[in-house]
């Protein structure tokens, strides 16, 4: 029985073995994903549990447009490669989301992006004056990457899903910590050029709203995402309110002298990146024989935490097609 159609990069992502993917209120376990068929085989199942993909990231700049000041940052717009590569899915609880199990997965192809993006890069002394101030260096800089990304609906006509995001206390081509947002579509499609043009607005509106939520420590109404391939972890929402106050400027940087053991050490803990996710890309089909399913069940979608990375692409600018996903 034919059930749809995924994008190239979102099988991997969707559709890998053990993967549990939902369609229309009814649960199926992929059990086999077949790259040159381009066939993905599933079975009606009664899960008690949704599959999550976590994945590695980097972002290599390929081009810088344009920058600018922006309170004691500078901001960015430019061409970006965002290459992402699974590692594994975890199996976590339905309602509560404990995790269950992980497992690694092999074979994955690397799935790169080349799109526009914009980002924030704060002098290198930021860092220290985080710790100082008892604040989670990286997971200030996490935090307010989720909410940037969770606001910037307001700027432009798109949701969440569109954009992708990484983080980094320190990034092989920068002097400093930065934050990157960026299309999640091959080429861009405008969204990282608003966000550059109006990121003034975006800094105000995003600092203004995680201020005010009533949470204590993050919530999904502020800092937390659906689709954070590292667990939402870890996350400072005071330490992203205080990143946001130094971009507006009604924060000024007082740099510490001295502290790089201090930084070192609140970065070891954890990793020194993390990412959303990127969409896009062609389709990948769903279809296929089926027998008919004996129960249904909801659940969350399985999904890695930045989304579904872009197909490879035809020269041209094509998309690749991928074919058939099958139920047995």
């Amino acid at each position: 029985r034919h059930l749809g159609t995924l994008d190239e990069g979102r099988a991997w992502f969707e559709g890998h073995p053990g993967a549990i993917y939902l369609h229309a209120g009814q649960s199926y376990l992929s059990l086999d994903l077949d790259t040159e068929e381009r066939v993905v085989l599933l079975e009606p199942t009664r899960a008690d549990h949704f599959t999550q993909v976590f994945a590695s990231k980097e972002t290599e700049i390929l081009e810088r447009l344009d920058e600018r000041t922006l309170g004691a940052a500078r901001v960015s717009l430019g061409r970006l490669r965002v290459t992402t590569t699974i590692e594994g899915y975890a199996k976590k609880r339905l309602f509560t989301q404990d995790e269950i199990s992980r497992h690694p997965l092999e074979g994955a192809p690397p799935q790169v992006l080349e799109t526009m993006g914009f980002w924030f890069t704060f002098p290198e002394g930021i860092l220290a004056r985080l710790v100082d101030d008892e604040r989670h260096p990286f997971g200030a800089l996490h935090a307010m990457e989720h909410a940037a990304i969770g606001l910037f609906p307001l700027l432009a006509i798109c949701d969440r899903w569109d954009l992708g995001g990484i983080s980094y206390a320190r990034h092989p081509q920068q002097d400093g910590p930065s934050v990157f947002v960026y299309d999640g579509y091959a080429g861009g499609v405008g969204l990282a050029r608003t966000g550059f043009a109006r990121a003034e607005q975006l800094v105000t509106r995003t600092r203004e709203h995680v201020a005010a939520c009533s949470c204590e420590d993050g919530c999904p109404a502020c800092v937390i995402s659906p689709k954070c391939g590292a667990g939402n972890h870890p996350l400072d929402k005071l330490g992203a309110v205080e990143l946001l106050e130094y971009l507006e400027g009604s924060r000024e940087l007082v740099v510490l002298e001295g502290r790089e053991e201090d930084v070192a050490r609140a970065l070891s803990s954890h990793r020194s990146r993390v990412h959303t996710g990127v969409r896009g890309g062609g389709q990948f089909e769903v279809a296929g024989q089926a027998r008919q399913a004996s129960a249904t069940e909801s659940g969350p979608p399985s999904r890695e935490s930045g989304g579904d990375p872009a197909a490879p692409s035809w020269p041209g600018g094509l998309a690749l097609p991928a074919d058939l996903l099958r139920e047995e």
